[in-house]
């Protein structure tokens, strides 16, 4: 698993906003500890590598981070704790899921001791590998006019349709059994969830010939107003 980030990827990262957040991983192992899961490398190399990077998740902002800076009164489905992780009634972790999302109500973000990164379920091999996929896109965007290719619904069906078509386009190095990133210089995607989520970005212009007879999403027309 890559554990070094490429430019882009790092160029990426210096957009968002960084808190200082546990420097020292000897509190971040303690609180691995404490709930008796192992102290594993992938772990350690995502706290050293992006904890503190605020980013937003269903809509609330936090810090990265498998442990909160101090514990304080949430409102929250969750008790406050410092490590997120599943937590059963004898107090012992459940699974092996760590929380890495400093926002309770966010615990839909996590990784998993081995370094597999979870958003509301499997996301990629590891965060790094996550980071470099979006990186990709944003990258696209940043230095193409573009438009986004919106579907008329989020359908296992078009990304299969989808995944046919741009085989040729597949960027190996971005993509893992969880999510997949095809490029050229006319389009980005980025799909993911077994098809539930795909993301397409496409140069101004003739929408590309890859992109042809799919179900798009077209806005409702606005009603007019009427006139007194």
């Amino acid at each position: 698993m890559a554990t070094v980030l490429s430019d882009r990827a790092q160029r990426f990262l210096q957009t968002l906003e960084r808190w200082p957040h546990v420097a020292d991983l000897k509190r971040v192992r303690a609180a691995i500890k404490a709930v008796g899961l192992p102290v594993t490398q992938p772990v350690l190399d995502f706290h050293k590598t992006f904890a503190g990077y605020v980013i937003d998740v269903w809509g609330e902002r936090g810090p990265l981070g498998i442990i909160h800076p101090e514990i304080v009164a949430v409102e929250s489905w969750f008790e406050p704790m410092e490590v997120g992780c599943y937590i059963g009634t004898d107090g012992k972790a459940e699974g092996s899921l760590l929380a890495c999302a400093d926002i309770h109500i966010s615990w839909e973000l996590m990784i998993d001791l081995d370094g597999t990164f979870y958003c509301n379920g499997p996301e990629s091999s590891s965060y790094f590998l996550w980071t470099e996929q979006t990186a990709f896109m944003w990258d696209f965007s940043m230095t193409r006019k573009w438009r986004q290719v919106r579907f008329a619904a989020d359908n296992p069906r078009v990304a299969a349709t989808l995944a046919r078509r741009l085989v040729n386009f597949r960027i190996d190095d971005l993509s893992d059994q969880h999510g997949q990133v095809y490029g050229t210089d006319r389009f980005a995607v980025s799909s993911g969830h077994n098809g539930q989520r795909c993301n397409v970005l496409a140069i101004e212009g003739e929408l590309p010939e890859e992109f042809a007879d799919l179900d798009l999403y077209r806005p409702p027309k606005q009603k007019s107003k009427a006139k007194h």
